[in-house]
Order: C-alpha cells, then sequence, then structure tokens
C-alpha cells in the first residue's frame, strides 16, 4: 500500500477572498484542504461555519491552522501568553495539526525551550500535534542551530520550509547535508517554496534560469518522503509560494513578477506528477 500526499493550499495571499469563493477555487484546483493563519482573519465565526459545511460535504478535506505572532509581541513573556491565547484559538479550526513559528531568534535558548515546551503541554492535553516551522527570525531560523534543539527535544516535529536556511546562511546547504538528513525524522509537513542563496522565494521556480534549484528542492522533499513512506500512510505538502513582499516585484511599478496563483497551482501539478509513484 501506497503512501496518500495530501496537498493544501495556503490562505496566506488570498486574504481579499471570502471563505466560500476560496474554498470553492481551491477543490476546482485539485487540492486536498488548506493551510490557514486565522490570526488575520476577519470573521472568524463566518469563516469556521462555512469550512464546517465544506468538510461536511468533502470528509477528508484537511486543515492545517497556522500559529503566527505579530512584532507587537517582542519580549518572551509577551510572546509566551500570545502563543498560549493563539494555540488555544485555533482549536476551533479543528486542525489536523498546528504549524507554529515558534520563538524568535533573539530570544535565548532557554527561553525557546520553555516555548516548545508550552507547545508540547498544548498538545499533550488537546490532543492537536504541534510542528515547527523552519523559518527565520523563529528559534529554527539556521540549520546548525537544529540539533541543540533535538537534543533536548527528540520528539520535536518540524515543518521543512527549507527556503529560510538557504536565505540566512547563503548556500544551498551544501555543507550542512549531514545536519538536514538528521532532521528529516522530525519533518512532519512539507511547504513546497523553492528559495534560492539570497532569498526565500524565486518569482518563478519553474522558469528555465532556476531548474537547478527547483531540483534541488524537489530532492530534499523527496528524501524526506522516502523516509516516511516506511513510517506512515498519509503526508501533507503546502504549495506556499507568497505574495508581495515574499514574490519579487517589477521596481518600475511595483507590481508583481509572477501571479502568486499560479506559481501555486503549476506547484501542485509539478508535485502531483513527480510524486505521483507514492
Amino acid at each position: 500500500m501506497g503512501m496518500q500526499i495530501r496537498y493544501l493550499c495556503p490562505y496566506w495571499g488570498q486574504e481579499q477572498t471570502g471563505p466560500e469563493s476560496f474554498l470553492q477555487s481551491v477543490i476546482a484546483a485539485g487540492y486536498n484542504g488548506i493551510e490557514i493563519d486565522p490570526g488575520g482573519v476577519q470573521d472568524l465565526r463566518h469563516w469556521i461555519t462555512v469550512l464546517k459545511e465544506i468538510r461536511a460535504q468533502h470528509k477528508d478535506f484537511v486543515v492545517v491552522a497556522q500559529m503566527v505572532l505579530g512584532e507587537q509581541y517582542g519580549t518572551f513573556d509577551q510572546f509566551r501568553e500570545a502563543m498560549i491565547q493563539r494555540l488555544e484559538l485555533l482549536t476551533s479550526f479543528d486542525p489536523l495539526f498546528i504549524n507554529a513559528h515558534t520563538g524568535r531568534d533573539y530570544f535565548s535558548f532557554r527561553e525557546n525551550c520553555a516555548l516548545i515546551q508550552s507547545a508540547a503541554v498544548f498538545s499533550n492535553q488537546q490532543k492537536i500535534p504541534v510542528y515547527h516551522e523552519t523559518h527565520r527570525g523563529r528559534f529554527s531560523y539556521a540549520l546548525h542551530r537544529m540539533p541543540e534543539y533535538l537534543a533536548l527535544f527528540p520528539e520535536l516535529g518540524l515543518v521543512a520550509d527549507y527556503s529560510h536556511w538557504c536565505a540566512v546562511s547563503e548556500s544551498m546547504l551544501s555543507y550542512q547535508e549531514a545536519t538536514l538528513k538528521q532532521l528529516t525524522p522530525h519533518i512532519r509537513h512539507i511547504h513546497a517554496r523553492v528559495g534560492y542563496e539570497h532569498g526565500p522565494q524565486l518569482p518563478d521556480p519553474f522558469a528555465p534560469a532556476y531548474q537547478q534549484y527547483l531540483h534541488r528542492f524537489t530532492s530534499w522533499w523527496q528524501q524526506i518522503l522516502d523516509h516516511h513512506r516506511q513510517q506512515t500512510t498519509s503526508f501533507t505538502i503546502c504549495t506556499e509560494a507568497g505574495p508581495v513582499p515574499y514574490m519579487p516585484v517589477n521596481p518600475d511599478n511595483g507590481q508583481p513578477l509572477a501571479d502568486q496563483w499560479t506559481i501555486n497551482i503549476n506547484m501542485l501539478e509539478y508535485l502531483q506528477q513527480a510524486f505521483a509513484h507514492y
């Protein structure tokens, strides 16, 4: 029996679209679910109502909720209090799991560990997995810092967004392949966005000039899937090309160099074909 890969569409960049229209577009495009940061949702109750109706019609529709806190929570105490409140709010979305943007790169190791521990306590109480995204500005901002966290938290679950580590290290991680492999068993979800040495997102990963980057990221994602097909029957991937300012712009008019929705649909179709054998 093969491993089922479920593909999720990000609400990020589509916030101007109401839940009815967005969710219908997601289903029509062939996605299996969504990933959403409810922190930016205007009418939370309405969103949850519409989402329940969709899930009643589509029993296997997947929802992943994101925990992302703004710059106003700049101190450790502010962050911890807001994080616990936000995690509790996310339970109303009945998510498959929560993708947490945990900690700050300038918090101490001890402070970031305390936040990881708080998330683990919440997860155990609510019976909702909390995974931590590999992301600039968070505790997980750099690949070389991860082993010390894994040593303390051997059960740590991660969301792989390797584009950030490329940008932070100004490399394609060639000299850190051993550390990357050490992390593979901890990956629980993939963000399929293609970055490069100088930024977290290429305008169009399918442009001929960027093929080396697309192939490198695809090989990383494939390594993750190859490992987990022995452990699980399903895995989730979010096509996560983002809007401006993640999407580079034309400096003359400020317009994005590519269409975010189109890039994500192209990535969905590319991955469905590349990973069809799973």
